[in-house]
């Protein structure tokens, strides 16, 4: 314990002042017991991609590039298969000395706010891998298993329910550390990144007052993290409960646009309910919707549906097998759904219900308590 008060103690003393950077950065790297391969950095980002192969020779690589945001990224080496260094990217010096038995451990020097977030990182991994059990090989398997005795599966379950606990706690933990370092170093690249990687945790005042901040800061300035910040607030200010939703139009599965207030106009209640195809939990909570739809739709409540989908195909094929009769559109932008952006969509699935006059009544409503909310609603 007095080892990681030390630690801690050390991460929310340095500081990350807003000094002038170099025009790029040069990640420069030793990899041990490794003379040749290939190095790929990427931030594993589908909507800001940022992606670059160097070659290792004689154990050696080096980067070169620039960034306009501080970006969280990965050295793959040889695709992954060998494992793999984390690092927070910015214009500097970075150097990376690691082992191939080892890679997680590399050492990594360069600006102060690079080995902050490395010692933030390594502190929060170990946190969380203490508090990860380790399972027998066929833990999981048992708990798929029908034929598996029930009292032995809910042994098992409530020991699975315990880990979740425990690794739950270990990450707020973790959000703690990075709430420390944010206090004491609120202008830094990584207290944007980290408060826009966990936006939902922060109340719409906290972030309108941490927005105006933030903006004022110049080497701040083309942040894609401090813009998807200002963002979310903006949206958030026009999606609160009690105000008029803001209206849209999306193309429905036939090509047709479809506007939203030609369907709440008509009904008491209408839900927007955003999902697509891959998702897991979105798939297992429609044979319920289904359910409830049927039960309380002549009553006047109606669904449209948006999906995050990227693949036609794959959308229809999901409406058709899932039997939702209800009404759809998508631009098949994935997460870069424009409806989806404007009710900030960082996860699926979600609800926003909306009455007849267009006002937003309630917001992500849970499947244990949407019946009794369609019936008080709908009385």
């Amino acid at each position: 314990m007095k080892k990681t008060v030390t630690v801690i103690s050390a991460l929310i003393m340095a500081t990350a002042g807003c000094t002038s950077v170099p025009a790029g950065y040069v990640v420069q790297g030793t990899i041990a017991g490794m003379d040749t391969g290939k190095i790929i950095l990427t931030n594993e980002s589908s909507l800001y991609p940022l992606s670059d192969t160097a070659e290792l020779k004689g154990g050696k690589f080096t980067f070169t590039g620039t960034v306009t945001s501080p970006e969280n990224v990965s050295l793959y080496v040889n695709g992954g298969e060998d494992g793999a260094i984390t690092l927070f990217l910015v214009n500097g010096v970075i150097t990376v000395e690691g082992d191939i038995a080892a890679l997680p451990e590399a050492k990594i020097t360069g600006p102060q706010v690079v080995m902050d977030a490395q010692a933030l990182l390594r502190l929060g991994d170990s946190l969380v891998n203490a508090a990860r059990p380790s399972y027998p090989p066929d833990f999981f398997d048992l708990l798929e298993d029908e034929q598996a005795p029930a009292k032995l599966k809910a042994e098992r379950q409530a020991l699975y329910e315990q880990a979740l606990e425990q690794i739950m706690a270990a990450g707020e933990k973790t959000r703690e550390l990075y709430k420390a370092y944010a206090r004491k170093n609120p202008y830094s690249p990584l207290t944007v990144w980290f408060i826009a990687n966990s936006i939902t945790t922060h109340s719409l005042d906290e972030l309108a007052s941490l927005s105006d901040s933030l903006q004022q800061q110049p080497d701040l300035q083309g942040n894609r993290y401090l813009a998807q910040i200002v963002e979310y607030v903006t949206n958030a200010r026009g999606i609160e409960v009690g105000k008029i939703v803001p209206d849209f139009t999306q193309a429905a599965p036939d090509g047709a646009p479809l506007t939203f207030s030609s369907v709440y106009k008509k009904n008491k209640l209408t839900m927007i309910d955003f999902w697509a195809s891959w998702c897991g939990p979105c798939r297992r909570f429609n044979p319920a919707l289904v359910k409830i739809y049927n039960r309380y739709h002549a009553k006047g409540f109606e669904i449209v549906a948006v999906s995050c989908d990227k693949k036609k195909d794959e959308w229809l094929k999901a409406i058709a097998g899932d039997n939702l009769t209800w009404y759809h559109v998508s631009d098949l932008q994935g997460w870069n759904n424009a409806v989806a952006k404007q009710f900030n969509i960082l996860s699926i699935p979600q609800n926003v219900f909306v009455d007849a006059d267009g006002v937003i009544v309630a917001k992500q409503v849970d499947e244990e308590a949407l019946e009794n909310f369609l019936k008080k609603q709908l009385n």
